[in-house]
């Protein structure tokens, strides 16, 4: 039997290309990546650097979950903007709206699989906690409430009246409950809503 610790039998990274599947999925890349830019090479080095960012941001997150607890303040603040010039130059109608629901629910998987079973739970057993339930309960209900023009509506609205809520203050028990994160929270929004003030 060959030994496996033997350096002869390692791959190495240029070694990796001799299989025909990494092969055929680099040349593929390639042949996308030069045929975005020939068509709009605006938008394809922006996806390009935009998924870079996106995986480098991911492994950060999954890294200390609080980064994405954090993002969701900045992007509230942010992405009204970013949809306006984003939209102006490369004409994609987004829904950047929705970005904030992705931020919260990527925080909240990166708590319960970055080291969930080391997280605060007991943090949650607060009056605060119990009334926020108590609300997404009474607006669930509202789903069922046979007078009800659309249901649809409903799935729109729960995201602002009742679901940021939850999880803005399940993340706030969980990853910033320290007084330090109340001084970052201040400077934020102050500083956030000058500049806003100011445009």
């Amino acid at each position: 039997m060959i030994n496996s610790s033997n350096p002869i039998h390692k791959r190495t990274g240029a070694g990796v290309l001799a299989y025909p599947l990494y092969l055929c999925s680099l040349f593929l890349f390639l042949w996308l990546v030069a045929k975005g830019i020939s068509k709009n090479w605006i938008i394809t080095v922006g996806a390009i650097v935009g998924l870079s960012g996106g995986l480098w941001y991911l492994l950060k997150v999954f890294q200390n979950p609080r980064i994405g607890a954090w993002s969701v303040l900045v992007y509230s603040f942010t992405w009204s903007l970013i949809a306006r010039y984003v939209s102006a130059y490369t004409g994609l109608g987004i829904q950047f709206g929705l970005g904030i629901d992705g931020l919260l629910a990527l925080s909240l998987v990166a708590m319960l699989f970055g080291g969930g079973a080391n997280a605060p739970y007991g943090n949650m057993r607060n009056a605060l906690m119990l009334l926020t339930l108590l609300w997404f309960f009474f607006i669930l209900l509202q789903l069922f409430n046979p007078h009800a023009s659309s249901r649809l509506a409903w799935v729109f609205t729960v995201r602002g009246y009742a679901l940021y809520i939850l999880v803005t203050i399940m993340l706030c028990n969980m990853l910033l409950n320290r007084r330090e994160d109340l001084d970052l929270f201040l400077i934020i929004f102050v500083g956030f809503s000058i500049l806003g003030a100011l445009y």
